[in-house]
This record gives C-alpha cells, sequence and structure tokens, in this order.
C-alpha cells in the first residue's frame, strides 16, 4: 500500500515535471516569435516611414456589371516636406 502510494506520488512529480517543461518551451518559443515579429514590423515600419516617394495602399473593390473599380485608400506614407 505504501508502494502504491509512492509509485502515485512519483508519476504524479514526473507528469508534473515534464509538463512545466514543455509550458516552459512553449512560452520561451512564443517569446522568440514576438520578438521577431517586433523586428519585422519595426523593419517595416522604418522603410514606409523613411521612403523618398510617396506610397499609397488601396484596396481595390470590383463593381458588378461595370468596367469601372471603386478603391479605398488604406494607408499612406508620411507627407515630406
Amino acid at each position: 500500500m505504501l508502494k502504491d502510494r509512492l509509485l502515485g506520488l512519483q508519476i504524479f512529480l514526473g507528469v508534473t515535471g515534464i509538463s512545466s517543461l514543455v509550458l516552459a518551451a512553449v512560452l520561451a518559443e512564443r517569446t522568440r516569435a514576438d520578438a521577431k515579429l517586433r523586428e519585422s514590423e519595426e523593419l517595416y515600419r522604418s522603410l514606409f516611414n523613411n521612403m523618398l516617394n510617396g506610397f499609397a495602399y488601396c484596396k481595390m473593390i470590383p463593381i458588378r456589371d461595370a468596367r469601372t473599380t471603386l478603391s479605398t485608400l488604406r494607408s499612406t506614407s508620411p507627407l515630406k516636406h
């Protein structure tokens, strides 16, 4: 009976330890991915804000049964003076 309880405790502690290691690895990977995303966003923002020519990002919306499209302005680069 004592052996069964000790075995149960060892199994519980083993599972808990493995779960903790897996969680730590997942959190570490998430932290690395977030840092890479942040760096990528900073580089893109720097490129966008420092370009010499203007830039506009538009979404084209086709009109059914017509030869025209509408466009909606999504974003523009900053105006340089």
